[in-house]
């Protein structure tokens, strides 16, 4: 089992699960767990892009009715790491916004999903009904660097 241990004596288990749902944590748990992946700054990126997605678009309207959250599984393994992202809200059609589209380069929303995939991780994945995505980041074996 592999063991991230993390800044304030916090250690995550590849089982353990987190939630946060305001904006503050979502960048706190970005920041942190980026930390510990190959590219910092890219993993930094795509989390907290993915983070600010699910309270802004996900719970922002269910937290006024109930406490809802943002959920992220971390799965350790010696060649990945895994962040399953989930949230409490309705979902959302996620396929259009997998490949940046030049018709949208100056909307407002639409572009942070597909840089993500390009700039952050090695596979991301939508789940269901769109209120939960896997991300990938392949860590490079010791061996294959020798």
């Amino acid at each position: 089992m592999s063991i991230l241990v993390l800044q304030h004596d916090i250690s995550l288990k590849n089982q353990d699960t987190i939630r946060f749902n305001t904006l503050e944590d979502a960048m706190y748990w970005a920041e942190v767990l980026a930390k510990f992946t190959p590219n910092p700054t890219n993993t930094y990126f795509g989390l907290y892009e993915l983070f600010i997605n699910s309270i802004i678009h996900g719970i922002n309207k269910k937290q006024k009715l109930n406490n809802a959250y943002v959920y992220v599984h971390i799965d350790v393994t010696h060649d990945s790491i895994i962040f399953d992202i989930k949230d409490d809200g309705d979902g959302f059609n996620w396929r259009p916004f997998l490949e940046l589209d030049d018709k949208r380069i100056h909307d407002k929303n639409g572009r942070g999903i597909a840089l993500t995939r390009h700039i952050s991780f090695d596979d991301v994945t939508y789940l269901g009904k769109g209120n939960h995505v896997r991300c990938l980041i392949n860590v490079p074996s010791k061996e294959k660097e020798a």
